[in-house]
């Protein structure tokens, strides 16, 4: 899918942005740490119908400038992405992964006139993890094909055809001719806010607020999710089988049909419409 590129200068670095199309109201897509805005590819062409829709590379992430001072927290990345809205000119519909679930989530909370609509993906609410607790994974590639073998093999539920286009924008060429990740090495040896917790973030919502989890998510398993709903009375849930903990890439079709459905109602008060039942997207 075509994408054009938008560049915004917030706190003194370049942030980037690809822009899918569409118009109306904006609708801004966020990935988790390590990852980049191409991840969204597959979903964000049916959301185009419902807005002018937007992947942002995180500061530290993609073709995002890094922060020099490795100002990475939540809060920080929150605040980047509040400006973005501004700049957009009106509030957005904002959908985060995994940590970019939390970055929303932490912008919802505390501006919750910048936010339409919220969803969050995957988020690990309680970040038990300690600073070094960071999954590994190699930083430098010798070649494309390395690179390619190393996440089919990391992915292997996703589509070469998507695994390979998400790969290729994930590295950037060395100087000895290698392919190294772009995103700041920090996040290879870092969480952002390690054991850092956020219900008090989700309790303070007051947008309508879409909650997906993963069937076999590693870091929001079915007693937390159901427990979240519980307490959030403007949250719905929806579970999406067959995933991972990237199900933007596993399920792309199912993440996108979720995200449309929610998106397009009007925004009632969902405090005291009360909450609706959790969904499961059919297999």
């Amino acid at each position: 899918m075509r994408a054009d590129h938008r560049f915004f200068s917030v706190d003194g670095l370049r942030l980037h942005a690809l822009q899918f199309g569409g118009e109306g109201r904006p609708m801004l897509l966020l990935h988790g740490a390590m990852g980049h805005a191409w991840s969204w590819v597959d979903v964000a062409g049916q959301l185009t119908l419902w807005g002018r829709v937007f992947a942002l590379d995180l500061r530290g992430h993609g073709d995002s400038q890094w922060s020099a001072s490795q100002a990475y927290s939540t809060n920080r990345v929150a605040q980047d992405v509040a400006a973005v809205i501004e700049e957009l000119g009106e509030p957005a519909d904002v959908v985060g992964l995994s940590w970019g679930g939390l970055v929303a989530l932490r912008l919802a909370a505390r501006r919750p006139d910048l936010i339409r609509r919220l969803a969050v993906l995957n988020p690990p609410l309680d970040l038990e993890a300690s600073a070094g607790d960071v999954a590994p994974g190699p930083y430098q590639f010798t070649s494309r094909a390395d690179l390619y073998r190393w996440e089919r093999g990391a992915n292997p539920a996703v589509p070469s055809r998507l695994t390979d286009l998400v790969a290729d924008h994930s590295v950037r060429p060395g100087p000895d001719g290698s392919l190294a990740r772009k995103h700041d090495p920090f996040f290879e040896r870092s969480w952002p806010d390690p054991r850092e917790r956020f219900e008090e973030d989700w309790a303070a919502l007051r947008s309508p607020t879409l909650l997906v989890r993963s069937a076999s998510s590693p870091v929001l398993d079915a007693d937390t999710f159901a427990a979240m709903l519980a307490a959030q009375p403007r949250a719905v849930g929806q579970t999406i089988p067959e995933s991972g903990h990237l199900l933007v890439l596993d399920q792309p079709v199912a993440v996108a049909d979720a995200l449309e459905s929610f998106v397009r109602e009007e925004v009632v008060d969902a405090s005291v419409a009360g909450p609706r039942p959790e969904a499961v997207t059919p297999n």
